[in-house]
């Protein structure tokens, strides 16, 4: 490219520059307009590289912040123990340990309520995993813990060596224990069995406890006394004679020769021909309202999920659409399609003795943070007791009455401890691959502790044994 340049004279003291271009000529004048509008176009390129690199280094800042405010969000529970070697920490009523460094002291005991990181769903540690991880984290280091110490969360539960000697009564039945406190709400015991093994494939995650229901046995008849005296029919007195025959032609069998008894005498001899009777005397539409009120799914009516800090457990059931059949009867008395939850039925029969109400259960007292410098700033989580009325007092008052007569006066006290002041056993037959298998149930109340109870071995033809579990809990109970 060449630039050739020719002058003319438009006025003497004036000069025009012309410039031409040519392949071969280097140009060696620009005009000062062209000079100014090039630093123009320059300036403006660098402000724009100044913009997009404040834009960038805003968005590095601001992304920067917002990943270290949400970093908890990012850590699941097993991270914890990556905290400086942090890890939150479990402890019984007495405030020994019972979890540390992501470790359960004894997961026979306690794993399938206190669980193992996240795997275990409807456990402790996974429902409450918002509380014990740290949300103070280092920026500078990462997800790494401010905190210095451990997070407490103290449970309601007796100690380990405790609830050890009621499972050890188990002589490796599998079945559970629920305890709890009815005034206040605390739960002493709800281990399950099969044990939970975190070294073994496939190992129990199941609390029976929370997650189970079973067929009653003769424990339903707590509950259909309760129906009977609401409809003021506990008067009555009905004969036995081994068995009953409905109109049907279907027979209810007995496990005794009762003759004619009373109420009061059903209850405690457990009598299956006296309560097919007094069931077919209630009133459907009456003891249906009064079932929903005891917090049963009735006729597969779907209930809300009951929660017990977080933790979930099933709902009781019952099938009643005809008092004159025999599944209807049959499932009153305790078998058939009846279905019920350990804790809630604790709960009915507390609130038998306790003028209709009763606690509502809860495993944690409190959840702590220490490494906060003000005491109230510690606190994260507080028990509070509340309560949920099953009946009126009237009937809970009369209802106590007579199930206590029928201890006292006709049931077998051959083996059991006379601290449990209301108990009702029940055999449920279960069928298990194809084979009969019987289940033995034990509901109670330990009234010097204020304490109701559930007791289930399974696969067990042996009565003593459940009593054995319920003495040994009686003895082990704080009183109050």
């Amino acid at each position: 490219m060449k630039y050739s340049i020719t002058e003319k004279s438009k006025k003497d003291d004036e000069k025009i520059v012309r410039i031409s271009l040519s392949d071969d000529a280097t140009p060696s004048y620009v005009s000062g307009s062209k000079k100014k509008r090039r630093r123009r176009e320059s300036v403006k390129r660098e402000w724009k590289f100044v913009i997009l690199a404040l834009v960038l280094i805003l968005s590095i800042i601001m992304g920067s912040v917002i990943r270290v405010n949400n970093a908890v969000d990012y850590i699941t529970y097993d991270d914890i123990k990556g905290f400086n070697n942090l890890s939150a920490v479990i402890t019984d009523r007495f405030d020994q340990l019972i979890y540390e460094d992501g470790s359960v002291n004894n997961y026979k005991i306690f794993g399938n309520l206190i669980g193992q990181g996240e795997s275990i769903e409807n456990s402790l540690i996974n429902k409450h995993s918002d509380k014990l991880m740290s949300d103070d984290i280092n920026p500078l280091l990462g997800y790494r813990s401010l905190e210095t110490e451990s997070r407490i969360m103290k449970t309601t539960l007796l100690s380990e060596e405790s609830q050890q000697e009621l499972a050890d009564l188990f002589k490796k039945k599998n079945g559970c224990c629920f305890a709890y406190n009815y005034e206040t709400g605390e739960v002493y015991t709800a281990f399950s069995l099969p044990q939970f093994n975190p070294n073994q494939q496939n190992s129990e995650y199941i609390n029976r406890c929370l997650n189970s229901v079973y067929i009653p046995g003769s424990t339903m008849k707590i509950i259909t006394s309760i129906l009977a005296v609401a409809q003021g029919k506990e008067n009555k007195k009905y004969k036995c004679e081994g068995s009953y025959t409905l109109s049907s032609g279907k027979v209810i069998d007995c496990t005794g020769y009762h003759g004619k008894i009373s109420f009061t005498e059903a209850i405690g001899k457990s009598c299956n021909c006296y309560f097919a009777q007094l069931i077919m005397s209630l009133d459907l539409d009456e003891s249906l309202e009064l079932l929903n009120q005891l917090g049963f799914s009735v006729n597969n009516k779907k209930l809300p999920t009951v929660k017990m800090d977080e933790l979930s457990r099933k709902n009781s059931a019952v099938e009643m659409t005809n008092l004159s059949s025999f599944n209807n009867i049959w499932g009153l008395i305790g078998q058939g399609k009846s279905r019920v939850n350990p804790i809630h039925m604790a709960q009915v029969a507390a609130a038998v003795v306790n003028g209709g109400k009763a606690a509502e259960p809860h495993f944690i007292t409190s959840i702590t943070n220490p490494n906060k410098t003000k005491p109230e700033k510690q606190i994260i989580h507080t028990a509070t007791t509340k309560y949920t009325e099953f009946m009126s007092p009237e009937l809970a008052e009369d209802t106590a009455e007579y199930w206590k007569k029928a201890v006292d006066n006709h049931y077998d006290l051959k083996g059991m401890s006379d601290r449990i002041t209301y108990a009702k056993t029940g055999t449920a037959q279960v069928e298990i691959n194809g084979r009969l298998r019987e289940n033995k149930l034990l509901l109670g109340v330990i009234e010097s502790s204020k304490t109701a109870f559930y007791i289930v071995v399974e696969n067990s033809s042996s009565a003593p044994q459940i009593f054995s579990i319920a003495n040994k809990l009686s003895e082990l109970l704080p009183t109050n």
